[in-house]
């Protein structure tokens, strides 16, 4: 029975007197009625008062009368749950560019919500998903047994988007209670601990909720558009259900007439290390992966999971730690056992483990060292400088290159030697194993997580011979400058060159939980800029802990007790797929040969990265050299789509749809960019005569691609100081810095109450 308020009980009890007796309780209109009566209960149908009892007499109990009275009573509190059925939640709908949290409140204006029309809009090409966050907030009275119901997309010439491309997920919030100096440094808000909703939980239609009084339920909804969808308006419908009735929201979704290939443009790889699934599972790591023991089956089904999780979403992941069985022959040479690695790595190589057929871009060969263990293990040899260990990790190698030969795979093969933390020491350690590797495989890659040039005034000595013992380059952001590297790599292959790495802004975009919805967005933006060949995620899992601080790059969680899916994305993890689809517009309009449109979009959402966002000192940032501002990002998306369609059905474009496009680059440009004041400086020294001079340094930078000219004047000085230097105009180039000087001469330094200059 449901719990009914005090003053509802106290209220109804009023209706319960042997002179209304002639009443019947049918709905809850009738109680409402009865309930707002006036207290005395007089009025035209009343009969006469009786006299009152005398109280010095004994009290007789009627028996019918209290049975009738008691059935009353329950009457009205039965039906009080009618009355308490509570509000329905407030919907709302916020695009996939929101950094959602428990306090986010809904925008005035989004383009993914049509609160008119209750409405969710968006939009994509064939073969791309695309999402939104669904937030339902329960009133006072909270929300009981929510559940939501999806229904197909119907399209034009009656094709559909079934209900099995979209997906429902649960969004679950991760607190954050410890943030780094980049975010302080950066961000404009208050620093307190914050709930950001990252954890996606999939949703099925068997699933209900119960939502808390004055609490939240955030619901992202993804739809996977299908390759051959044909181009038009889709329209469908979410239905949301709970104990105060129902409501719908309407999802509107435009197709452009155009695919977005499966290639991956910007190649985005990642490690894990089935040692993590282990943990997870709170069993012990075998030292050998046995596919016929039960326990190993178990984790390889998660690992498989995870493989193909992360391969919807344009990330091609790696186990970074896994080998094949080394033995010995009769002569005392290294045999490598294949037949386990094989079975478990070989489908993700080939493809045939994934439904699109289309195989991981990289994988590492079985040979790493660190500072405290390695595989082959130098501690097994005496050492890393012995003999024994050199022999047995070039076999190790050797043999390893003709077996990915054999099976077709040599061209995904890499050497990651794994040298971080970097130090002063980490080039020779890096380099003592990367000789090793050049001596057994001269064209393979070499992954090297150090630039090839010592930071400026870091004081590193790098080796002369450092850029033949590197290929592939993914040192942490505030180490390198892209454009110095970019495709340029020692071999020629396809791995070759920088794989940006994510880092602390405003060197590159974090993958941390405080980090922006842009950070993550525009890393495939920039690997399209600096022309790398991709993104390079060391650690995609982390599932040790600490993630309180919100800096781990844990783009999946593990569903244990959470969920019947063993490995859950992140919301992060989605905002990375949609950049690489991004990437896939960019690369589309290259093809088309439309570079010159394809570099002014870039240049407009992306400027710097790397040793290029550095300020006075390589550790001392500028502010962020990308657009933050999530409707920007729609915009650009939605200009990169009408370019696409315009380039490859260039026949259906009109002088219409030219002017529209012309209007929007010049929106976007308002939107998007600003000429920026960085940091202003000033200094006060005396002259000769005693007078304070101050000198005023203000840093500035264009935002634009376009010349802009700028003027800087001092609009006012203390009582007793003139300006020598009032004012400063020039014109100050797309995409450049420019240091101006305002100078100002007085009597005194003033000071305010508090004793401050």
């Amino acid at each position: 029975m449901a719990q009914v308020p005090q003053g509802i009980l106290r209220t109804c009890s009023l209706c319960i007197c042997p002179y209304r007796k002639t009443h019947r309780l049918k709905t809850c209109a009738t109680v409402e009625n009865l309930c707002h009566q006036r207290p005395n209960h007089q009025n035209i149908h009343a009969p006469p008062r009786k006299p009152e009892r005398d109280f010095s007499k004994p009290l007789l109990y009627n028996p019918v009368s209290v049975l009738r009275r008691l059935t009353l009573l329950l009457a009205c509190v039965s039906l009080s749950g009618c009355l308490n059925r509570g509000e329905p939640p407030r919907l709302w709908v916020a695009g996939d560019m929101v950094h959602l949290t428990e306090r986010t409140r809904p925008a005035k204006t989004d383009p993914a919500w049509d609160a008119g029309k209750r409405t969710a809009r968006i939009f994509s090409a064939a073969n791309e998903t695309v999402g939104f966050q669904l937030v339902l907030d329960a009133a006072q009275s909270g929300a009981d047994r929510v559940r939501l119901t999806v229904g197909p997309l119907s399209g034009p010439g009656g094709r559909k988007i079934d209900i099995d491309r979209i997906g429902l997920f649960r969004m679950l919030p991760v607190e954050v209670n410890r943030f780094s100096a980049w975010y302080i440094r950066l961000t404009d808000k208050p620093v307190r601990p914050v709930r950001f909703y990252d954890v996606l939980v999939p949703i099925k239609s068997s699933h209900s909720f119960k939502i808390d009084p004055g609490g939240r339920l955030a619901v992202w909804v993804d739809v996977a558009v299908p390759r051959d969808a044909p181009g038009g308006e889709y329209s469908g419908q979410i239905t949301i259900r709970s104990g105060g009735g129902a409501v719908q929201v309407n999802v509107a979704l435009k197709v452009y007439n155009f695919v977005l290939p499966d290639a991956r443009s910007v190649a985005c790889i990642g490690g894990f290390s089935h040692k993590t699934i282990f943990s997870s599972l709170g069993g012990v790591v075998p030292l050998r992966l046995d596919t016929k023991n039960k326990d190993v089956r178990a984790a390889l089904t998660i690992i498989r999971q995870l493989m193909r999780l992360s391969h919807d979403h344009r990330v091609d992941l790696f186990d970074k730690s896994i080998h094949p069985v080394i033995k010995r022959d009769l002569s005392g040479g290294v045999v490598l056992r294949w037949d386990d690695y094989d079975s478990i790595v070989k489908p993700y190589l080939d493809g045939s483990a994934f439904d699109d057929r289309i195989g991981v871009s990289a994988w590492p060969a079985p040979l790493w060292r660190t500072k405290r263990s390695g595989w082959p293990d130098p501690a097994n040899y005496g050492g890393a400088d012995t003999d024994a260990y050199r022999e047995t990790a070039a076999a190790v190698l050797d043999r390893t290159i003709k077996h990915f030969d054999a099976i077709g795979m040599g061209d995904r093969l890499f050497v990651w030697p794994r040298t971080i933390p970097a130090g002063a020491d980490a080039y020779e350690r890096h380099a003592a194993l990367a000789r090793l590797v050049r001596s057994v495989g001269t064209e393979l890659p070499i992954l090297s997580e150090l630039p090839s040039s010592s930071p400026p005034r870091s004081g590193w000595t790098v080796p002369k011979d450092f850029t033949a013992l590197a290929d592939m380059y993914a040192p942490p952001a505030d180490l390198v400058a892209p454009a110095e590297i970019g495709r340029a790599g020692g071999a020629e292959h396809l791995l070759s060159g920088l794989w940006l790495r994510p880092s602390r802004p405003p060197y590159l975009g974090s993958c941390g939980l405080p980090g922006s919805p842009a950070d993550i967005r525009a890393l495939a933006w920039m690997a399209m800029k600096y022309d790398c060949p991709g993104i390079f995620l060391p650690e995609v899992l982390d599932w040790s802990g600490g993630s309180a601080g919100g800096e781990p790059e844990r783009l999946f969680y593990p569903g244990k007790g959470i969920s019947d899916d063993a490995v859950l994305p992140s919301v992060r993890l989605k905002r990375l797929r949609r950049g690489l689809q991004d990437a896939a517009y960019l690369w589309l309009l290259r093809k088309r040969d439309m570079s010159a449109v394809t570099q002014t979009m870039i240049d407009t959402m992306v400027h710097y990265a790397g040793l290029d966002a550095a300020g006075d000192h390589y550790l001392d940032g500028r502010l962020d050299g990308w657009v933050s501002d999530g409707s920007a990002w729609v915009a650009a998306r939605k200009l990169l789509a009408a370019e696409v369609l315009s380039a490859v059905h260039p026949q259906d474009v009109s002088n219409r749809q030219l002017l529209a496009e012309r209007v929007a680059w010049k929106r976007l440009q308002q939107r998007a960019c600003r000429v920026r004041l960085e940091r202003l400086r000033c200094r006060v020294d005396t002259d000769d005569d005693g007078r304070f001079r101050t000198v005023i340094r203000a840093e500035l930078y264009n935002e634009h691609v376009h010349p802009v000219e700028v003027q800087l004047r001092i609009a006012s000085l203390p009582p007793g100081w003139q300006a020598v230097r009032p004012r400063r105009r020039f014109q100050l180039a797309g995409g450049r810095r420019s240091t101006v000087e305002l100078i100002a001469e007085g009597s005194h330094v003033p000071t305010g109450p508090d004793a401050k200059i």
